[in-house]
C-alpha cells in the first residue's frame, strides 16, 4: 500500500504480489518508481500513476532487503541464503525499464555463525559504495563497480534481527544497532589507508546503550546540520569529524530516541531528546 502523510486515510494505490512483501525500495531518481520483493522470491517493479508493474523476475531466493543504487541503475536484492544479486533496471536497447540480472555477491559467514542472511543492504548517498548487514554480525563496506569488499565491520550482535547499518553524511562512520540495548559505531579508514582489494577488517568500535527497551533500528540522520540543533552543533569540536552527528534509534516500546553529537572530543558527550 501506497500512503501519503498529509493523506492518513484511504491508502493511495494497492500494488499486489502473490506472496508476503518483505522489502521494498524507492528509485532515487524517478519518484514514480520503486522496486519491492516477496517471500516467494518475485521482485517487481513498478510504476506509481497507473499502478502498472513495468517488470518481474525470480530471484529463487526468499527476499529480505532491497536498495536502488544511487544513480539508479541497478536494484540490489538482499535474500535469506546469504547472496546479494544486481539486477539492472534500463534496457539499453529500448531505453526502457526492465529487471535484468547481472551478477550476485556470496556473503562469506564467520566460521562461528549459524547464519549469513543479508538482512538488510544500504547503498550510500553521493558514493560507489554499499552496505551489507548479515546475520552473521558483520557488516561488510563494498564498491559498486566491481563488488569488491573494502571493510568488514564487527564488534555488533546481530543473529536474527534486520538491522540496517548506515554511513555518517561524511562519511567518516559506520553504525549499527545492536540486539540488546546497544548502538556500535565504527571509524572509516580513509581512502589512502586502505589497499585496493585488499579488506580491513575493523573490530575497533565505539558504543553507547540507547534505550532501557531492545532496539528495533538504528541510523545517522542524513544530514550533519538541522536548524533543531544549530546551537549545539556551533559549540562542538570544529576538529572532530564527529562533531554535529546525529543518530536516531527505535525501540521496541514504539519510542524514537534522537541522540546528538555536542562535543566528542571535549566532553565525550551525546544530548538526548526524546
Amino acid at each position: 500500500r501506497l500512503w501519503h502523510p498529509s493523506k492518513p486515510a484511504p491508502c493511495l494505490r494497492k500494488f499486489d504480489h502473490q506472496d508476503l512483501v518483505t522489502a521494498l525500495s524507492f528509485h532515487p531518481v524517478d519518484e514514480n518508481i520503486f522496486v519491492s520483493g516477496s517471500v516467494g522470491g518475485t521482485v517487481r517493479l513498478w510504476y506509481i500513476p497507473p499502478r502498472r508493474c513495468l517488470a518481474e523476475v525470480e530471484a529463487n531466493e526468499v527476499i529480505t532487503s532491497i536498495a536502488v543504487a544511487q544513480n539508479g541503475n541497478q536494484a540490489l536484492i538482499g535474500t535469506a541464503n546469504g547472496r546479494c544479486k544486481f539486477f539492472g533496471l534500463h534496457n539499453e536497447m529500448t531505453g526502457g525499464w526492465n529487471l535484468r540480472h547481472v551478477t550476485q555477491l556470496d556473503i562469506r559467514p564467520k566460521r562461528n555463525s549459524r547464519s549469513r542472511k543479508v538482512a538488510a543492504v544500504h547503498c550510500i548517498p553521493e558514493t560507489e559504495q554499499f552496505l551489507v548487514s548479515s546475520n552473521d554480525s558483520v557488516v561488510r563496506l563494498y564498491r559498486m563497480d566491481d563488488k569488491a569488499l573494502e571493510h568488514e565491520f564487527m564488534g555488533h550482535c546481530n543473529t536474527r534481527s534486520h538491522f540496517q547499518a548506515s554511513c555518517s553524511p561524511n562519511r567518516a562512520y559506520v553504525l549499527s544497532a545492536s540486539e540488546g540495548r546497544d548502538v556500535i559505531v565504527w571509524e572509516v579508514a580513509p581512502e589512502e589507508d586502505a589497499d585496493r582489494g585488499n579488506k580491513l577488517s575493523v573490530s575497533a568500535y565505539e558504543h553507547f546503550v540507547a534505550s532501557d527497551a531492545p532496539i528495533t533500528q538504528a541510523l545517522f540522520v542524513p544530514t550533519t546540520q538541522s536548524a533543531r540543533f544549530e546551537e549545539a552543533s556551533s559549540s562542538s569540536s570544529a576538529t572532530s569529524p564527529a562533531a554535529g552527528l546525529t543518530i536516531v534509534v527505535a525501540t521496541v516500546d514504539g519510542t524514537i530516541h534522537v541522540y546528538h553529537n555536542v562535543n566528542l572530543l571535549a566532553t565525550e558527550s551525546l544530548a538526548r531528546e526524546t
